[in-house]
């Protein structure tokens, strides 16, 4: 269970930093950022709230949060990068399944706005407030 939302945000970069090639950027928010020149992946809080989990009631002050990653690389446009973001796809969902308080439930390949292939990677954990 994760103590704050920074501090989520803050394990999460660590893991990404991790399990991304180096030349991946690592940007703290999907909608204050635009697709760059470097490969990255955004940090999307989707939702906090709900008040239990896997069917169970969480205790006062606990809510669960979701999280999207998305895996993005400006070059999809022109056919060079759809290949290269799913070759990254499955050692960060194999990194995400070695961290205990991080439960992904999937990863889709969608369309950014601005062009690129991308995969979506949906996460939900446990946040005190």
């Amino acid at each position: 269970m994760f103590t704050s939302i920074p501090a989520l945000r803050a394990e999460l970069a660590a893991l990404l930093t991790a399990a991304l090639p180096t030349e991946w950027e690592i940007v703290p928010d999907l909608m204050a950022a635009n697709v760059g020149l470097a490969p990255a992946v955004y940090i999307e809080f989707k939702e906090l709230g709900t008040t239990s989990a896997r069917g169970e009631e969480l205790g006062r002050g606990t809510v669960a949060a979701s999280v999207d990653l998305v895996l993005a690389d400006p070059r999809t446009a022109d056919g060079e990068a759809e290949s290269a973001v799913e070759e990254h796809v499955v050692p960060l969902l194999q990194a995400l399944d070695t961290h205990s308080d991080l439960g992904w439930s999937k990863a889709v390949k969608i369309r950014l706005d601005s062009g690129p292939l991308a995969w979506r990677v949906s996460l939900t954990t446990l946040v005190t407030l």
